[in-house]
């Protein structure tokens, strides 16, 4: 299911964002087959809305997972939960979320510390509450969309999960910004909690096992709407420089240096995209 997407000539990184009119592409596969495709339409969604749950597993940093936890509070999506794993108790960004005095927001720690990963994320699905999940990583960004359109999409297409194609890719630090190449990227996951299994303990890479299952064996959206998400390079994630490097390699659109102010502009509209930028330089200056 990983063909790439219908694309377009891009003249900036605006032509992704949403605009009126503008639908999002969408595949469907059954048990790794493809089964539809076709164009989503930004909609509301019907009916009863299910309670989400956001799984931010934490090394427990103020930065950047503070922008994270504000993402969880800007989605227009209203029955949600986060769902926030540290791996040790009283670190900088329980504190934070404690001061917040939001009750959609649970502090979870393990009972045993320096699990990997995987396990941390286990666990996460065990305190879930909502009967669907959306992974949700610490260092990234997500649009205030993030949950409503991914929602549409899995109720219209009566799917177990969804993951998006494309996504947006930024290194502040180095002041680069684009759109991914097309694969179903593994931590944009948002599915029925029934249809995630178990994650491998590992301290990486236990969400492409996960991926990879969930493709073999169920109703899998892939959505090209890389605007829902922006993957982060700040220098101290989970994995190198190296691999971002190699994803950055083979984007779909990249934007020109000189257009890089007005697209950062244009995503401030959508995220703490300027606060973000201005902390990660304070980091990396020490």
């Amino acid at each position: 299911m990983n063909d790439a997407p219908t694309t377009m000539a891009a003249a900036t990184l605006t032509d992704f964002l949403p605009a009126p009119g503008r639908a999002a592409g969408f595949r469907l596969g059954q048990d790794g087959t493809l089964v539809q495709q076709g164009r989503l339409e930004l909609l509301a969604f019907p009916g009863p809305r299910p309670v989400v749950s956001c799984l931010m597993v934490t090394r427990g940093h103020l930065f950047p997972s503070r922008f994270a936890v504000e993402c969880f509070r800007r989605q227009t999506w209203a029955e949600r939960e986060l769902i926030l794993v540290c791996d040790a108790p009283g670190t900088p960004i329980e504190l934070h979320c404690r001061a917040l005095g939001d009750p959609r927001i649970r502090v979870v720690t393990p009972d045993t510390p320096a699990l990997s990963l995987g396990a941390l994320r286990n666990l996460s699905l065990k305190a879930a509450r909502g009967d669907w999940v959306c992974q949700w990583d610490d260092d990234d960004l997500y649009h205030p969309q993030r949950l409503e359109l991914g929602m549409l999409l899995l109720q219209s297409m009566q799917a177990d999960a969804v993951f998006l194609s494309r996504w947006m890719l930024w290194s502040p630090t180095e002041r680069r910004i684009g759109v991914s190449g097309a694969r179903e990227w593994e931590g944009s996951m948002l599915a029925r909690r029934a249809a995630v299994p178990d994650y491998p303990g590992l301290a990486r890479g236990e969400d492409t096992a996960v991926m990879h299952a969930m493709l073999e064996r169920g109703r899998i959206a892939l959505l090209d709407a890389p605007w829902l998400y922006t993957y982060v390079q700040t220098g101290a994630n989970t994995w190198t420089v190296q691999h971002f490097e190699a994803i950055w390699q083979a984007a779909s659109f990249v934007e020109a240096p000189a257009r890089y102010e007005a697209a950062l502009a244009a995503l401030e509209a959508q995220g703490p995209y300027a606060d973000y930028a201005a902390l990660a330089a304070a980091q990396q200056r020490g």
